[in-house]
């Protein structure tokens, strides 16, 4: 088409209108098909089911359909709202993809595995539409055709926690009285051993080879067979101060520092060893002195340097000598007090000592010690028993002693022990250790009937003989624990013997023991709070003590009785310190969930309702089906006073479609029509109070009159409030005054005029009723009395809104007359 330059303007005028009619249709096509918009979704989770909620504007048609582990919600006429955020996903939730097409929306969802059940409920009050799915698991997915039959299967999961739980491990949770017998601390006894030397004398195995009757007499020989050391270094020191060839005199210098060395001697051996070691250097008999030198510091408890100190010098001395195998059996013995138990064990079976009977005894004695320390009881207990009737040995080794003692204790042979831990009460005469062998001789004999009384004997006398040592502190301890169960002492004198040893006590394991006896002892006297504050310290003051899993069992039985208490006398600070302070049991499932309600309350009494809403909501999500009915109600009395009135009506919703006929069904129901009312949707509010199958109890009446109100639907506000019955609640609920104004709306001014005199009267703020009263005045005709009114209004009024328009009333009323 060709345009004159006269048809120009007009043809770029069409032409400019044309594309401005195709933008706005570009721009706007997309919601001129939608009738609905979709606001949000929202998603609720229960043990085996989820909840999809799907809230409009207007609540469009929608079809279901299912294909395997994806579901398809079809939204005519939808369109997606700009603010719509999509669900959190998880493992069972897998996604969310929403697709707008031409007329309609479709949101396709997926899951883990194929839902067993989808219940769908279209909420038209309040433009929701609510998927119930109750999900599938890998048992519903290999057996579908059980599921289907069955209307769903739940995998059951079943909680470890009860596996760890504290009062499932403690063996005294059941009966705590039985702590004070049956809990006992370990007792070290570790006497130094009696460490092996080569046959006497040493000096022979020093080369060169020299017959013993030629350089030492006969009676030393003898008395040395009958281990009478002393007398033989009496007789080897007047026989080294005669005059005699240099090899003997050597020999014999070295036999006299052994002597005193076995002895028992301590300082002249010391110093003469190592007179002998600079006077005859890098010699056989220095080399022997050497090794004498060492084994006097490893007898006093010098292990560890000496064993690495002896390794090389044992060694040396093995290479050419009689005393091999003797210095073999040395050094497995320095590597078991030296802690090298793999090389100790290595030592010990070597076949070295398969040729020499003479060591077996002490080889499968040391081999006993050895399992003894690696904590292998049993087996030491085994091979002590089979030394005990072929050697003698053992009763003279202290160390043995004492682990076989120990041994038979744990195996809780207490006769043998008994009769064994006297022996070793015996050897370690006037030596370190015996309070405590004679401390478990009396406990030996407390566990036996028939010796029980003379344990109690014993322990008193070791509690005078030995005050300040360990044993007596034990045996006090003991005495103060039979006299206390006994009932012979007060709780207030054993809880003082306790504190004093848990401040004061040596040992850690000990103190540790006291403040948990001190718990103990508050626990059964009925002062739980007391009890839990020291269970408390015993955790955080011991983290790597013995009585941890105790303490932790007492604290969890004695917590909900205490802070259920807290919360009855309103003490709710209190109790929700105490609850955080051991929140982990309530993590880890220790504690069981009625507990929970106790703080939920205690956090709304507090006015905490954002803390009380999480703890409701967080009882919720643990409690199983059959709980979870009950739990409704107060998590949304809670919910609502928070001023979360999306879950209000969520949560509703789902009890409402659970238990439609619950028993707090009309009150949940209420809950959800105030979360609407208060979050601005009165018209949705409106149409659940209203609803044929709506309550008609006096709280729904309330509402309803109260958004007829707001709506200012005067003639409904009067139908659903004027009534008798409603009289009571009315007044208390301020619902007075919507009355009275809808009264005055319509035209009933007496009736309109009794009920605002009534709140002029009441009510501190009355603009708005002495407004009205000398509006209806004037109403009657009495304009002086209006006028009154309205200058009194004007003058002591406090609201500025209502004195403003009794001042210009009053103008007019004024000019009027």
């Amino acid at each position: 088409m060709v345009f004159s330059l006269s048809q120009k303007p007009m043809a770029f005028r069409l032409v400019i209108f044309s594309l401005l009619l195709l933008a706005v249709n570009l721009f706007s096509g997309t919601d001129s098909w939608a009738d609905s918009i979709l606001q949000s979704i929202s998603r609720s989770d229960e043990t085996t089911s989820l909840q999809l909620y799907f809230r409009f504007n207007t609540l469009p048609d929608s079809t279901l359909s299912t294909n395997g582990r994806r579901i398809d919600l079809e939204l005519k006429a939808t369109i997606l709202g700009k603010d719509v955020a999509l669900p959190q996903i998880d493992d069972r939730l897998i996604k969310i993809v929403p697709r707008e097409l031409s007329s309609k929306t479709v949101l396709s969802i997926y899951f883990r595995y194929p839902p067993q059940k989808i219940t769908t409920s279209r909420l038209q009050e309040t433009g929701v539409i609510l998927l119930d799915i109750l999900l599938g698991n890998q048992l519903s997915t290999s057996y579908p055709e059980l599921s289907t039959r069955l209307q769903g299967v739940n995998v059951i999961s079943r909680s470890s926690s009860d596996s760890i739980n504290p009062v499932n491990l403690s063996e005294y949770a059941k009966n705590w009285v039985s702590f004070f017998t049956g809990h006992e601390l370990p007792v070290t006894i570790t006497p130094p051993p009696r460490l092996h030397l080569p046959p006497f004398p040493l000096a022979a195995a020093m080369p060169p080879q020299i017959a013993l009757e030629q350089w030492l007499p006969a009676e030393t020989r003898q008395l040395a067979q009958e281990g009478k050391w002393s007398q033989i270094c009496l007789l080897l020191r007047e026989e080294v101060n005669r005059p005699l060839k240099e090899q003997f005199k050597e020999r014999l210098v070295l036999t006299y520092a052994e002597a005193l060395l076995r002895a028992g001697e301590y300082r002249e051996p010391y110093f003469l060893l190592q007179r002998i070691m600079i006077h005859y250097p890098e010699s056989p008999l220095a080399g022997l002195a050497h090794l004498l030198f060492l084994y006097q510091q490893a007898s006093r408890g010098t292990y560890i340097d000496t064993y690495y100190e002896i390794l090389p010098l044992i060694d040396k001395l093995k290479a050419n000598s009689s005393i091999a195998d003797d210095l073999h059996m040395l050094k497995a013995e320095m590597a078991i007090m030296a802690h090298q138990s793999e090389e100790a064990e290595k030592l010990l079976s070597d076949p070295v000592f398969s040729g020499n009977s003479a060591l077996t005894p002490l080889r499968l004695q040391r081999l006993a010690d050895l399992q003894y320390t690696r904590g292998e009881y049993a087996k030491a207990l085994t091979g002590y028993l089979e030394l005990n009737g072929a050697s003698e040995r053992i009763h003279s080794d202290a160390m043995s002693l004492a682990y076989y003692c120990d041994s038979l204790y744990r195996a809780k042979r207490y006769q043998e022990a008994a009769q064994e831990y006297m022996r070793l009460g015996d050897l370690l005469n006037n030596r370190p250790y015996q309070d405590l062998a004679l401390y478990r001789l009396a406990m030996c004999q407390l566990h036996m009937r028939a010796t029980e009384k003379k344990a109690r004997i014993d322990l008193e006398q070791i509690l005078d003989a030995f005050p300040q040592t360990e044993g007596g502190v034990r045996a006090l301890i003991k005495s103060t624990d039979i006299d206390y169960i006994a009932k012979k002492i007060t709780p207030e004198d054993a809880l003082a013997v306790y504190t004093h040893f848990a401040n004061e006590g040596k040992s850690i394991h000990l103190r540790e023991k006291c403040l948990f006896k001190m718990a103990l002892v508050n626990h059964l006297s009925a002062e739980p709070e007391t009890s839990i504050r020291q269970c408390m310290q015993l955790l955080r003051e011991y983290q790597y003590g013995k009585l941890r899993t105790e303490a932790m069992a007492l604290l969890i039985q004695q917590l909900p009785g205490v802070i259920n208490q807290l919360v009855r006398d309103e003490e709710y600070v209190k109790a929700l310190v105490l609850a955080k302070q051991n929140r982990k049991f309530f993590v880890r499932g220790w504690l069981k969930p009625a507990l929970l309600y106790d703080l939920a309350r205690a956090y709304a009494r507090l006015d905490m309702v954002d803390q009380a809403a999480q703890t409701y909501q967080y009882i919720f999500e643990i409690s199983d089906n059959a709980e979870k009915e009950k739990i409704y109600l107060p998590m949304l009395q809670t919910l609502l006073a928070a001023g979360r009135y999306l879950r209000v009506e969520e949560y509703a919703d789902r009890y409402l479609l659970r238990y439609p006929k619950g028993k707090d069904a009309p009150a949940i129901s209420l809950l959800k029509a105030h979360a609407l009312y208060r979050s601005g949707h009165l018209e949705q509010a409106l149409k659940l109070l209203i609803a044929d199958d709506a309550p008609k109890a006096p709280p729904f009446q309330l509402l309803k009159g109260r958004i007829y109100s707001e709506n200012r639907q005067w003639q409904q506000v009067i139908d659903t409030l004027d009534r008798p019955e409603l009289r009571k609640q009315v007044e208390e609920n301020r619902l007075l005054l919507p009355l009275a104004e809808a009264l005055f709306q319509t035209g009933r001014n007496e009736k309109a005029q009794s009920l605002f005199r009534q709140l002029a009267e009441k009510e501190i703020e009355n603009g708005q009723a002495l407004f009205r009263l000398a509006q209806i005045e004037s109403r009657l005709g009495n304009q002086q009395q209006a006028l009154k009114l309205f200058r009194e209004l004007a003058e002591k009024g406090t609201d500025p809104l209502w004195k403003k328009m009794a001042r210009e009333e009053a103008s007019i009323l004024e000019i009027q007359q």
